[in-house]
Order: structure tokens, then C-alpha cells, then sequence
């Protein structure tokens, strides 16, 4: 039987010019995560890291808890995101300063029973706890509705039900919940199409996506700006709520739709 070997080649100097180049098509002004995937695929994780450190890298990605431990104990000081904590995760998250991507509802559920005895020992040290803060993602079709989009416009509501309702419960721990709800946000899933219907695949399920360019621009017409939102001002309505300036706010939803 024959055995056929597999060699991956990580070049430094490639990882800079590639990161160069990205940089030079991008807005001056936008944030930059890398993913530092499955321990660099056999690369030295902290090398590849350090790297990304010096070329001045805003975030850093690992998809497990146990990889971002890995890269603080050896000396990474950058913020590293956690793709996908477990339940079990949020002492070691804390601990080592790591933020964890809070995507369902279990994941959550970890997140509140780690939070009420880690802000009641901070309240009884300091009188105050940490504030910390969640920032829920909902849409216009929740706060407005959508036509032919009953089940969509319903889950969106329930965001916002969610986000009140726990900014009642965790405002005793100094926690703040807010939501965005965005309007038409350009995305692959608006992009815009003439002939063709543009297809994304999901698994191993093929989805059309996308608008025409009469839908686009019958949706343009709607908003006061005249235009839809880009990826990075989405991403900028998120930003405001996790400032400190934003200590105070709570229950709130932030509606990023150009004015519709």
C-alpha cells in the first residue's frame, strides 16, 4: 500500500506581503482579526501569532479555549477572540483575559451561571462589579415587520424581548444588553444579480441569494441616505455599544438603517 505524505510550507515573508497587500484595498480605518486556525496547521502557533502581533493585527482568532491559553501563557498580549467556547470554559476565558463569541443560547445559559457568583465575589471585594457587556444582533424586521417574512420578522422580535428582559435580570451584576437592528446591510446574501441567480453553499445544501438590481435599488429609494450600510458601519454600530462611554445603557436597541 502506498503512503502519500502531505508537507505545508508556512512562509513569514509571504504571511507579510499577503497582509500588505490586504491592508493597501482596505479602509485605513478598518479593524483586521486573524484566524490562528487548528494551532497553525502544525506551524508554530506563537510564531505565526508573534507575527501577526508586529505587523500591528487588531484581533487574533482560535477556535478553541485551549488555544488562546496556549498563545497567552507564551507571551501574547493581543485581544484573542474564542470561536467556539464550551460550558465549562468561562473561569479559564476570564482568567487569561480571552473573549469568548457567545453564539447560542447554551452557550449563554454557561455565560449566566458563570456571571452571578463571579459579580457577586466582585461586589462583596469592591463593592461594584466588572461591567461587562452583550450585544445582541436583531433587524428592522423586528422592530417594524416585513411582508412575507413572518418567521424572520418574529425571531428578530424575540431578540429584542430577549435583550430587555435580560438587561432587567443581570443589571444587578453590571452587565449591560443592547441590541442593534440593522436594515439593509450589503452582504453576499444582497448582492446584486441581472441574469443569474447567485448561489452560496452550506454544508452540503445549495441556497440562492441576492437581489436584483431593481430590488436594489426600489430598496435604496426607501432609506434617507440612499444607499445600503457597509459590512464595517454594521460593525461600527456593535462598537458603540461595548465603549465605556456606553456604561449606562441598557435595554436598549440601536437601529443602523441609514435613517428607513
Amino acid at each position: 500500500m502506498a503512503i502519500q505524505q502531505t508537507v505545508v510550507e508556512v512562509s513569514l515573508k509571504n504571511l507579510k506581503n499577503n497582509l500588505r497587500f490586504l491592508k493597501s484595498k482596505l479602509n485605513p480605518n478598518t479593524l483586521i482579526m486573524a484566524v490562528v486556525k487548528a494551532f497553525s496547521y502544525g506551524a508554530d502557533a506563537f510564531i505565526i501569532s508573534k507575527e501577526l502581533e508586529k505587523q500591528k493585527i487588531d484581533y487574533l482568532a482560535v477556535a478553541y479555549t485551549s488555544e488562546g491559553l496556549a498563545l497567552r501563557k507564551k507571551g501574547i498580549m493581543s485581544p484573542i477572540l474564542v470561536l467556539h467556547p464550551q460550558i465549562n470554559d468561562f473561569n479559564t476565558i476570564i482568567e487569561y483575559n480571552l473573549e469568548p463569541s457567545i453564539y447560542s443560547f447554551r452557550i449563554l445559559k454557561a455565560f449566566s451561571e458563570w456571571l452571578r457568583p463571579m459579580a457577586k465575589a466582585e461586589i462583596q471585594s469592591n463593592g461594584v462589579a466588572c461591567c461587562r457587556k452583550v450585544v445582541n444582533v436583531s433587524s428592522v424586521s423586528g422592530t417594524q415587520g416585513s411582508a412575507t417574512q413572518v418567521g424572520y420578522a418574529a425571531g428578530k422580535a424575540a431578540v429584542i424581548g430577549l435583550t430587555k428582559t435580560l438587561a432587567k435580570e443581570w443589571g444587578r451584576y453590571n452587565v449591560t444588553v443592547n441590541a442593534v437592528a440593522f436594515g439593509h446591510i450589503e452582504t453576499r446574501l444582497t448582492q446584486g444579480y441581472s441574469d443569474s441567480i447567485p448561489e452560496i453553499t452550506v454544508g452540503d445544501q445549495q441556497f440562492r441569494v441576492g437581489l436584483s438590481f431593481q430590488q436594489r435599488n426600489a430598496l435604496a429609494q426607501t432609506v434617507p441616505l440612499g444607499r445600503a450600510g457597509t459590512v464595517d458601519e454594521a460593525a461600527g454600530a456593535i462598537y458603540l455599544l461595548t465603549l465605556p462611554e456606553s456604561d449606562y445603557i441598557t435595554g436598549e436597541i440601536l437601529t443602523c438603517s441609514g435613517g428607513a
